[in-house]
């Protein structure tokens, strides 16, 4: 899970907006602020509590480390994030595992705002 932790660490902090920063230490996944203060610590191995496989485990942790620093970005900058043109309120959060593949990012039903870089999950467990 420490190498999932990386790997979604990595990719969320490329599309987050200016100054915030994501790092990942163990199976720990963190957002800081611009002004570098800690906002959030999540563990992604607690996601092995709530199913019984590494791919659909990979998809809850990258769902909820997507979903809450989401929350946490509209709480500091008191705005919608992410959201596309003809759109007011913030794209939803996504981790979908599929043949060993998770595929993540932020969407509305009819488009996809951000579409992060896949993850080879067969890479991380062999």
């Amino acid at each position: 899970m420490s190498s999932l932790a990386a790997a979604l660490a990595a990719r969320v902090d490329q599309v987050l907006p200016d100054g915030f920063q994501v790092s990942a230490t163990g199976t720990i996944v963190s957002l800081s602020t611009p002004t570098e203060e800690a906002l959030r610590d999540i563990d992604i191995s607690l996601a092995l509590n709530h199913v019984d496989n590494f791919s659909a485990a990979a998809a809850v942790a990258a769902w909820r480390v997507l979903n809450d620093f989401q929350d946490d970005v509209i709480a500091y900058l008191w705005e919608a994030w992410p959201t596309a043109e003809g759109h007011t309120s913030p794209a939803e959060a996504y981790g979908e595992s599929d043949q060993g593949v998770l595929r993540l990012g932020y969407r509305y039903s009819d488009s996809t705002v951000i579409d992060l870089e896949p993850i080879d999950l067969t890479a991380l467990c062999g």
